[in-house]
């Protein structure tokens, strides 16, 4: 889990209204804690996530190399 790897937020059981109330309030009183979460997210975005990264990750999985132009026409 990415949240988990990079320690960049919090997870919560869908319908679990009473813990997401609780970590809201504990999150209003330590920002610090968010601040903190959000930096490791952005460090993470960057050095792992990128668009470049990204399209390596993905060339690597599916075996195509990234420099390869796709006979497959893009719309847009």
């Amino acid at each position: 889990l990415i949240i988990r790897r990079h320690q960049c937020g919090w997870q919560i059981d869908p319908g679990d209204s009473a813990t997401l109330i609780a970590l809201l309030k504990y999150l209003a009183v330590n920002q610090n804690l968010v601040r903190d979460s959000g930096a490791r997210a952005r460090e993470a975005l960057l050095r792992n996530y990128d668009l470049p990264i990204g399209v390596a990750s993905i060339c690597n999985t599916l075996g195509v190399f990234a420099n390869q132009r796709s006979s497959v026409p893009m719309s847009g």
